[in-house]
């Protein structure tokens, strides 16, 4: 696995900073979120006490880690997931920080820091995985969660990727490239993956759900993209979208 092209150009979410609801769409119509807290839950060790979550968007995956933690930290800078973040973890004992994590000034160490779907957006990441390593405990472990560059949907944004995106928001972060990084921080690195599938119940849902899968504006997709990715769809598929969506769970520990 191998990055598109040397340099990546990390960019914001357009579905967290928008008006867009094709995040709570996708989170409707798979079951990631049971798939990858299973396996979230596996690594959780019976002396962990302390949670930090960079990147937690509505907080529905913090909310079923909870329970694990006596004490959570979410990171999360986009204001629109704020509200719907807080009500989810109102019964949590909760730090919020609503800004990036580049800028963010922590006090103390913890025992699990988790990066699920964040790790995209992190500018510097060579620097933001120091500055992670800084906050972990030395028996703690950093969970990096990450699309797989397998699978059926993953084939589908790489076959229409040039279609759909300019050559200004640059490469997809591959699996690869992350461990190296970490190693060269001094982590030791074991990959897990959860076998999530994604059922979308029309052509035109998947249509308004290319926003989330390349992160870019309806608005910024060109009609002959939308043309050729319909007769594809409609092609393939008589009226549910089916796609497998493995996704990679990287656990990170200090050596």
């Amino acid at each position: 696995m191998n990055f598109m092209t040397e340099k990546l150009i990390p960019r914001e979410s357009v579905v967290y900073t928008s008006n867009s609801n094709s995040y709570e769409n996708y989170l409707k119509w798979c079951d990631e979120k049971e798939k990858v807290l299973f396996e979230l839950i596996s690594e959780i060790e019976s002396n962990y006490s302390s949670l930090l979550d960079i990147g937690a968007g509505n907080g529905e995956l913090t909310k079923n880690l909870s329970s694990k933690f006596s004490s959570i930290t979410v990171i999360e800078p986009a204001k629109k997931r704020l509200k719907e973040l807080t009500n989810n973890l109102i019964n949590a004992n909760l730090n919020l920080f609503n800004e990036k994590f580049e800028t963010v000034k922590l006090n103390g160490k913890f025992d699990f820091i988790l990066s699920s779907h964040s790790i995209y957006y992190l500018k510097d990441l060579e620097q933001t995985l120091k500055k992670i390593k800084g906050f972990l405990n030395e028996k703690g472990k950093f969970l990096i969660v990450i699309k797989s560059a397998e699978g059926e949907l993953q084939e589908f944004m790489d076959f229409f990727r040039k279609d759909v995106l300019n050559e200004k928001y640059g490469a997809s972060l591959k699996v690869d490239k992350i461990v190296n990084l970490l190693k060269k921080q001094g982590f030791s690195v074991r990959i897990k993956e959860a076998d999530v599938k994604l059922t979308i119940p029309s052509i035109n849902e998947t249509i308004n759900l290319l926003d989330f899968f390349y992160n870019v504006s309806l608005k910024e997709i060109s009609a002959g993209a939308i043309i050729n990715i319909k007769s594809y769809l409609q092609t393939n598929f008589s009226k549910e979208v089916n796609f497998s969506y493995p996704q990679t769970i990287i656990v990170a520990t200090i050596d």
